[in-house]
């Protein structure tokens, strides 16, 4: 798919957002699932080829991408989207993704607001 992407628009802008560029040791997680992460590695090793930019979501993923991929040649950006490492001001809004506020009862979502 990011082949295709790359043929067909080739001015477009791609990136990746990886959040686990590779897992060093795979013992621990047994055969069968080990197999699976190495498959999930070698497909995102093919994606990260087509990308002018990775996002790495820790400072530790963006160390183990550039030790998965040293020739890459985009750029590596850390972006902590899903759990921030560092203390941040406290929000004074709330984002909300639509499918996801849909299957929300009101009550829980008056409660969920109040928290």
């Amino acid at each position: 798919m990011a082949r295709l992407v790359k043929k067909k628009f080739p001015d477009a802008i791609k990136a990746f957002y990886l959040h686990d560029p590779s897992k060093p040791d795979k013992a621990p997680y047994g055969v069968l699932k080990g197999i699976y992460i190495s498959l999930v590695e070698f497909i995102q090793g093919l994606t990260v080829g087509y990308m002018d930019y990775v996002i790495s979501p820790s400072e530790y993923s963006s160390l183990l991408f550039k030790k998965k991929y040293p020739t890459f040649k985009g750029q590596n950006f850390i972006a902590p989207l899903l759990i921030p490492t560092k203390k941040f001001p406290p929000r004074i809004t709330v984002s909300f993704f639509a499918s996801w506020v849909a299957r929300i009862k009101q009550p829980d979502m008056i409660r969920l607001l109040s928290w």
